[in-house]
């Protein structure tokens, strides 16, 4: 049986963060994890690191202490040099620490273990992407899901160009910034409920969307509606063809994500080729014939 016993709020120094990262750890504590370490070093340096919140298991039985959490950013706090400590934390840096208290250390480990960091609870990246999200009324409408899925699309085709701003899935709301992603997002989530919406799911997919919409917007609309809705009259047609290609690659493992973007943008191709040689024969035939005409791609 366990119950927190105690909860305070000190003012954090080095010797403090030096104390708290060498103190004897919860049996079975986490293996370091060099990328946690670097997250949090960069917040550091940033200027971005808050208080954090560290944790003490007191054996009744013993009255020995244990470190239950806060294990990397004690280690990150405590390698930093007195000069770092005045850069980075001018004010001074408050650390919250609670104290759980156990009769029986050896069963409650587990269950104190679980309370901290468990991934049911972890906000993830759909919920950092909501909060960019509804900085944008026009957003308001656009799953964040959905959203999370395009703008992978978006840093896909972005690390394809040759000063393109690549971003990791946790900072890809700052897509967001940009009113022509914004702009591309509304228009793309349209196809989240149409017949082959999964294709959303598709970074390689998403990228070349993106990419056929800044050659063409008008031609890129229409593509996409028949490719999305598998809709064209011609059952041989381009769009069709992609559409089943893209399915059947789904259901395989090791399809890349390129793969899905090359076979797209070569359909892609085909089809805008296509669309300009009619458009140059309806422009011919109403000048001939002295009236408009509309042609079915």
């Amino acid at each position: 049986m366990f119950e927190k016993t105690n909860v305070t709020l000190e003012t954090c120094d080095r010797a403090l963060a030096i104390a708290f990262s060498q103190m004897t750890p919860l049996e079975g504590e986490r293996q370091i994890k060099p990328a946690r370490l670097t997250f949090l070093r960069k917040h550091v340096k940033g200027g971005t690191f808050v208080s954090p919140t560290w944790a003490v298991v007191v054996d009744k039985v013993t009255t020995n202490r244990y470190r239950a959490n806060g294990q990397h950013s004690s280690m990150v706090l405590a390698e930093l040099t007195e000069a770092d400590w005045q850069t980075f934390f001018p004010k001074g840096l408050m650390v919250t620490i609670e104290e759980y208290t156990t009769d029986d250390l050896v069963p409650d480990s587990f269950l104190i273990f679980d309370l901290f960091d468990h991934p049911i609870s972890a906000r993830g990246n759909v919920d950092v992407m909501n909060l960019h999200r509804v900085q944008y009324k026009d957003l308001d409408d656009v799953n964040p899901q959905v959203l999370l899925n395009l703008m992978a699309g978006v840093a896909l085709h972005e690390k394809s160009l040759p000063k393109g701003l690549f971003l990791p899935a946790r900072e890809r709301g700052v897509y967001l910034q940009k009113e022509e992603n914004r702009d591309f997002a509304l228009w793309a989530a349209q196809f989240s409920k149409t017949l082959h919406g999964w294709m959303l799911k598709k970074a390689g997919v998403v990228a070349e969307m993106v990419g056929d919409r800044r050659v063409d917007q008008e031609i890129a609309d229409k593509f996409w509606q028949l490719v999305f809705n598998e809709s064209h009259p011609d059952k041989d047609h381009e769009t069709r063809e992609l559409s089943r290609t893209l399915k059947e690659w789904a259901s395989k493992p090791k399809v890349s994500q390129n793969r899905f973007r090359q076979e797209a943008a070569k359909r892609w191709k085909t089809f805008r080729k296509e669309y300009a040689t009619a458009s140059l024969k309806l422009n011919y035939d109403d000048r001939s014939m002295g009236g408009p005409a509309e042609a079915t791609l």
